[in-house]
């Protein structure tokens, strides 16, 4: 039941008319990983379909949008790092890419730099 709950949210994020319901369901798919990382790590292809629609709605140019799906890879990376997460990596790798691609965004570079401070003194 899982599958498809994350299916759908995967579908709706990235068809999705609205900025709230992209939001509403980056959110969902992020809880579901967050609540649900050792079932997430055995769907590699659930996984990489949650990170690879997080990555792009971070890129588009709606700001509100954008910060949300930052934030929450952030809230992940948390996690993840706590953790020893087999997907940290990976996670910290897309935000720091993520970060030099919005440089020319101070909005979003201070958000960035703010997410990564506050990371780094509690790690």
């Amino acid at each position: 039941m899982l599958d498809q709950w994350v299916d759908k949210a995967l579908r709706l994020a990235d068809s999705a008319d609205t900025i709230d319901d992209k939001i509403s369901s980056l959110s969902f798919l992020v809880e579901v990983w967050y609540t649900f990382s050792s079932y997430m790590d055995t769907k590699a292809d659930h996984a990489n379909a949650v990170l690879t629609t997080l990555r792009k709605i971070a890129r588009e140019r709606s700001g509100n949008a954008s910060i949300v799906a930052a934030s929450l890879m952030f809230s992940l990376l948390d996690k993840f790092a706590a953790e020893k997460n087999q997907q940290a990596p990976l996670l910290y790798k897309t935000l720091i890419f993520l970060m030099i691609e919005s440089s020319a965004t101070v909005a979003m570079r201070e958000h960035y730099l703010a997410n990564f401070s506050n990371l780094f003194k509690r790690v």
